[in-house]
């Protein structure tokens, strides 16, 4: 059998009659197309939503021995000479969090959640850890790190 987009047509609309009836069979030939193509697209997003879902942050330097520093929502932290790179985003709502140097904490503003220096949940209404992020010591001495979206 031979299958064609006029075939499909031809089988439900005669040479020049458009009832209603088959006016009604194209309309739900298409109506079932666009959802089974909107239905096959949200399981394909759904497989591949963590797949190749990260961006790179450039640090034009390792940070000294406990220093903080924060590019595009990404911390990178030397602490007893390893590096640590994790989300400025609190676990709890999304909130951005702060660095304090004097108690050397991290801070949620919106709702006092506390983190430790190494991003873990000391406190607060957040229930996980900063997510960590993997990284990458160029040989330039610059930090590539790839947070995921």
């Amino acid at each position: 059998m031979k299958f064609s987009l006029q075939s499909l047509f031809n089988s439900s609309v005669n040479s020049r009659s458009l009832s209603r009836r088959n006016i009604l069979k194209i309309l739900g030939n298409l109506f079932g197309f666009l959802c089974v193509a909107f239905l096959s697209w949200s399981i394909w997003r759904f497989i591949t939503f963590h797949i190749c879902r990260t961006k790179d942050v450039l640090f034009q330097s390792k940070p000294r021995e406990g220093e903080v520093s924060l590019i595009n929502g990404v911390y990178l932290i030397s602490n007893h000479g390893r590096l640590i790179a994790f989300s400025a985003k609190c676990t709890h709502l999304g909130c951005t969090i702060n660095y304090s140097a004097e108690k050397k904490l991290f801070c949620c503003p919106c709702h006092g959640s506390i983190f430790d220096i190494k991003g873990n949940r000391v406190s607060g209404p957040a229930s996980h850890s900063l997510e960590k992020f993997a990284y990458e010591v160029k040989k330039n001495g610059s930090v590539l790190v790839k947070k995921s979206l």
